[in-house]
């Protein structure tokens, strides 16, 4: 499947102009249409603002919905179809938070609030499609529009790439001057993005505030949103299995998808309920009295990311105690694509599979070396992909090995995570 994503500014005002790419010719408003006919996507999805909402269009005491499907039909009544001839693309337009202020009213609020929520529609998007190529043309867009769609197009595809390759290529078109002429389009990136968690804070160097727990505050910094601070830390744990290549730690505190997909939910409703929305003759004047934090943004990668182990059949509920091949199927389909995490896990899967005594009771790994449990190390435990012999115990029912974290080890293995994530 072929996904092509496309942040606008203001089509009405764009001049026709012929586009070149590839074989083919387009005299077109947008680039869209020659890289439409050339790549014959399945899915074109168009990113607009809020802020090409008009007064006229609106109903006389418009809600925020109202605005959002105002600009939705007019971006869809700028699409003739002759410029989508030849291709079978579904079409979908994404309507985001925009901000300045324009001939046909004011916008007011956060300009990262647009990053924020596309993160969470494109995470939704591809919770249901895990396109094999994404394009990503980069020729329109307002100001900041183009930086915060690639940022955040870039991220997904790093959470997509744990279980699904994806070819990402960016685009951009000569620049226009006015004159009567061809513009080229061309190829600005082809690359294929690593498996990784994105850094958890790329806005805040703040560490106190990095795993704070608010989603949504008001414009005094008000909390309208929050999450609570203990499933926050098991959330956050989850993470760190995935970013430090810990297999068993993901067993031990995954978290199903539809619990983090609700506080998503709750936070978008209360952002949007904050919105002041004033008809001023001919202007709309919007005013968002929210915003959201950075740790909206690490629960949508989260998100995506559980939900995507739900699908492979990976995870879906928690479990403490962990069959030895329960281990290494996870292990080989999420981390072997990393060098690093396949060689450190490898050499502990093969300490594992030559424990050959028979034993019915759980035991640490120490104590099969001949040795007296001690306290965990977080060297040890960060070396040993989370296998550290003190915190791991073992235990062979009929014919499987099985694996656990000691219960009171737990606590211990959260603080190392937790501890290192704050570098992150």
């Amino acid at each position: 499947m072929k996904l092509l994503i496309a942040p606008w500014g203001n089509p009405f005002s764009w001049k026709e102009v012929r586009y070149r790419f590839g074989n083919t010719d387009c005299t077109s408003k947008t680039s869209l249409c020659a890289l439409n006919q050339e790549l014959k996507p399945d899915h074109i999805l168009i990113l607009v603002g809020d802020s090409l909402a008009k007064s006229e269009n609106l109903i006389k005491e418009p809600n925020y919905s109202d605005i959002k499907n105002s600009v939705s039909k007019e971006i869809r009544s700028f699409l003739p179809e002759k410029y989508f001839s030849g291709a079978d693309a579904e079409i979908e337009v994404c309507v985001l938070p925009g901000t300045g202020h324009f001939p046909n009213g004011s916008f007011e609020g956060e300009i990262l609030d647009y990053y924020y929520l596309l993160l969470y529609h494109l995470a939704k998007f591809f919770s249901q499609k895990l396109p094999s190529e994404v394009h990503l043309d980069l020729t329109h867009g307002l100001n900041f529009m183009p930086v915060l769609t690639y940022r955040a197009v870039k991220e997904i595809l790093q959470v997509v790439s744990f279980f699904r390759s994806t070819q990402f290529i960016a685009y951009n078109a000569d620049p226009f001057t006015g004159e009567p002429e061809v513009l080229t389009l061309h190829v600005v990136e082809h690359t294929e993005e690593p498996a990784r968690f994105p850094p958890l804070s790329p806005y805040e160097v703040n560490e106190s505030a990095r795993f704070f727990e608010k989603l949504v505050v008001d414009t005094h910094n008000q909390k309208l949103k929050s999450v609570d601070k203990k499933w926050l830390k098991e959330i956050l744990t989850f993470v760190g299995g995935i970013i430090y290549g810990l297999p068993l730690v993901l067993f031990t505190f995954f978290v199903p998808s539809e619990k983090v997909f609700l506080q998503l939910n709750e936070a978008l409703e209360v952002y949007e309920q904050k919105m002041g929305i004033f008809l001023e003759g001919s202007r709309l004047h919007l005013k968002r009295r929210a915003r959201f934090l950075p740790l909206f943004r690490v629960l949508t990668l989260t998100w995506l990311l559980l939900i995507l182990f739900e699908k492979e059949n990976l995870l879906k509920t928690r479990q403490e105690e962990v069959t030895l091949e329960d281990f290494e199927t996870l292990s080989r389909k999420v981390f072997w694509k990393d060098v690093i995490s396949r060689s450190r896990i490898g050499t502990e899967l093969k300490n594992l599979k030559n424990i050959k005594n028979s034993f019915n009771s759980w035991k640490f790994l120490s104590e099969l070396s001949g040795r007296k449990p001690d306290s965990p190390d977080p060297r040890n435990f960060f070396a040993h992909a989370g296998l550290e012999k003190n915190a791991l115990q073992v235990c062979r029912s009929e014919s499987a090995l099985m694996l656990r974290y000691a219960e009171e080890k737990i606590k211990n293995i959260q603080s190392f995570i937790l501890e290192a994530l704050k570098q992150k």
